[in-house]
């Protein structure tokens, strides 16, 4: 919440009222200030971890498809309640990725590749394989992949 805060006041003292950023230079590079806060309050990736909700207000319920992690790699996931519904990573480039725990207090989760139940994980970093254009899902244990998908179908 103290981000979203900083982030308020930051608008109403820099921006006029149709929320053009005012400041020294700069140009184009102002418009992205408000969608990058917000982009990284819902995914981080940075030195080579990838993080879902960092950021994001504790009960605020969010949900996000497709932003581009470190990696090449594009990240969705739902958070409600402050718990964290799934996460699905597609891998453009097959690179190793590397997924901070969201469940921290899950001892085990499942992974599916290409919908194929890919076994369980554990521990607060993932270290996952992965080949170009494999999509992954994880969540839980005791998630089914279709509850996901049918998570997924409401974006």
């Amino acid at each position: 919440m103290d981000i979203q805060n900083h982030l308020d006041d930051w608008i109403a003292n820099n921006t006029y009222p149709n929320l053009h950023i005012h400041g020294a230079g700069c140009g184009i590079a102002n418009l992205n200030t408000v969608p990058a806060t917000v982009n990284e309050m819902l995914l981080q990736s940075f030195q080579g971890e990838v993080r879902v909700f960092a950021n994001w207000p504790a009960g605020a319920d969010a949900r996000f498809g497709d932003l581009r992690a470190f990696g090449a790699f594009l990240v969705s996931s739902d958070v409600r309640g402050g718990v964290v519904q799934y996460v699905r990573v597609v891998s453009e480039r097959g690179l190793p990725l590397t997924l901070v725990n969201p469940w921290p207090a899950s001892t085990v989760l499942r992974l599916w590749r290409n919908g194929k139940d890919a076994g369980t994980l554990t521990g607060p970093e993932l270290s996952i394989p992965t080949s170009p254009g494999e999509v992954l899902h994880v969540a839980p244990d005791g998630t089914s992949y279709a509850a996901i998908l049918s998570e997924m179908s409401m974006l």
